[in-house]
């Protein structure tokens, strides 16, 4: 029987041939990240929106039979992690964080501050090489209101629903467009001057949201 020849040692690689050989290495997993479909069952979106709204709404304290008429700015910030259980159908929630202005008829402007926990859900279709659909969520809310001496707490729902618009681009990142319509009702107390007013507050407004993700 001849002898084994002694195996040679490895010759250790040269930095270019290493550089070389991770860039391949990196185009291939990113080449695989990019090229999984969006909206495929198993798919994890993680980001988040900005809303911006005008609308009017109507303020009635309890005992009254008489509203306030008021124009509202708001402006939302909100992170969101979706999960599709099945192709096309979202299910996501997260956070929500929002300041306003409310400006009623003849009287000083209110500041409100909010923080919440949404949960809703999305089916979005495709349309070439975007997608299309419908999207709904419900939010429990607390806001906090100040006006000089004058400050207020309430808790209560937000329901949001619309459509949006949604491109998928390379390396798993998306760009949404919303159009929404939201719809508000709180109950709350105000406090100010040694007094203290129980009421609600009901709103409807319109908006449009701008989100970005990253899916996976």
């Amino acid at each position: 029987m001849k002898p084994l020849k002694s195996l040679k040692p490895l010759k250790p690689m040269k930095p270019a041939s290493l550089a070389i050989g991770m860039a391949v290495l990196g185009l291939h997993v990113s080449g695989a990240a990019a090229g999984k479909p969006y909206a495929g069952a198993g798919v994890v979106e993680l980001g988040g929106s900005v809303l911006l709204s005008f609308s009017s709404q109507s303020l009635t304290p309890e005992g009254s039979d008489q509203s306030i008429d008021a124009s509202v700015t708001d402006v939302a910030l909100q992170p969101i992690i979706g999960y599709f259980v099945a192709p096309r159908l979202q299910i996501f929630g997260g956070p929500l964080f929002s300041w306003s202005k409310t400006s009623p008829d003849g009287a000083d402007a209110t500041t409100t501050t909010s923080y919440g926990l949404a949960a809703g859900a999305g089916y979005y279709v495709p349309a070439g090489a975007v997608f299309l659909g419908p999207r709904a969520q419900v939010s429990f809310v607390h806001l906090h209101l100040d006006l000089g001496g004058i400050e207020g707490n309430g808790d209560g729902w937000d329901f949001q629903g619309g459509g949006a618009l949604r491109v998928p681009f390379g390396f798993g990142g998306l760009l949404e467009v919303a159009a929404l319509v939201d719809y508000l009702t709180v109950s709350q107390t105000v406090e100010g001057f040694g007094m203290e007013v129980n009421g609600s507050n009901t709103g409807l407004s319109f908006g449009v949201s701008l989100g970005f993700f990253a899916y996976f």
